[in-house]
């Protein structure tokens, strides 16, 4: 049943920060998908990227998993969507023949430096309603939300 005062709870001047932290989240991130779409990319996609271009060699899943904070099946569909792609590849791993290691490929590296560079186009888009100031007081506070969290 739909109660019309749910729509006032959603209102931004009637939420509580969390909420507002929550509503501002789901906005930018969409705001940045929509961006990505441009070149085929999603937010999980470019993180799997982001890893592997920092990797100084070929990651095995489980670690690709562990660095996006996912389940390996969860990163092994990824992968087989960028494989598909053409971003990424796959070989066995020298260390453990039972073990997979994926890389990125030429290709894959040039995609995630064009959605680098999108991203980081459409978070200026998006912080260009913050003076200079107010943009380094937004990025302390959020850093110190995540980097030092009140004890429950």
């Amino acid at each position: 049943m739909y109660y019309t005062h749910m729509n006032e709870m959603r209102r931004p001047e009637a939420m509580r920060l969390g909420g507002l932290i929550m509503m501002a989240g789901k906005t930018v991130v969409a705001q940045l998908h929509e961006a990505l779409d441009e070149v085929n990319l999603s937010g999980p996609k470019l993180f799997a990227l982001r890893y592997l271009d920092q990797a100084e060699k070929a990651m095995r899943i489980t670690d690709l998993a562990g660095c996006i904070g996912s389940g390996k099946s969860n990163v092994t569909q990824l992968v087989d969507r960028l494989e598909s792609d053409g971003f990424v590849q796959r070989a066995r791993d020298p260390d453990d023949r039972r073990g997979v290691t994926v890389e990125l490929t030429r290709r894959g590296r040039r995609h995630y430096q064009d959605g680098k560079k999108i991203v980081e186009q459409a978070e200026e888009e998006i912080m260009s309603i913050f003076t200079s100031v107010e943009r380094a007081q937004l990025e302390a506070y959020l850093r110190r939300l995540i980097d030092d969290p009140p004890e429950n």
